[in-house]
């Protein structure tokens, strides 16, 4: 389950890094957006696979599951403000899902107890 989440989550920061340095609005924003898109569902979905560890609060699920939630909520709304020309609405919500997916993966690596963590170091 961990390949089936990493894949898409390591994915989608590489092309979050692309959209980031980017103009916007181009025909290449627009397609790599989209996989972007797609593959921040998945990362969200595939977290709800893998649970337990030192953030667990409840049936094995952590805080971090809770960004997840977010995820699957942000993305379409990130997704329908960018078709309707809601630039800024568009911007805020992908810009912080990015961040979050960025800050998260770092501390999937730095927390002790985590199995990234134990991975690398």
């Amino acid at each position: 389950m961990l390949a089936c989440h990493l894949v898409p989550a390591v994915s989608a920061t590489v092309s979050g890094a692309v959209m980031v340095a980017r103009p916007k609005g181009t025909t290449l924003h627009q397609r790599v957006g989209k996989l972007w898109a797609v593959l921040m569902l998945l990362t969200a979905l595939t977290s709800f696979g893998m649970t337990g560890g030192p953030l667990a609060i409840w049936q094995g699920y952590s805080v971090i599951h809770l960004l997840s939630v977010l995820t699957l909520f942000a993305i379409p709304l990130g997704v329908m403000a960018a078709r309707r020309q809601w630039t800024t609405l568009h911007r805020v919500t992908m810009v912080g899902l990015y961040v979050a997916l960025c800050i998260t993966g770092v501390l999937a690596l730095l927390m002790k107890g985590r199995f990234l963590n134990g991975l690398i170091f």
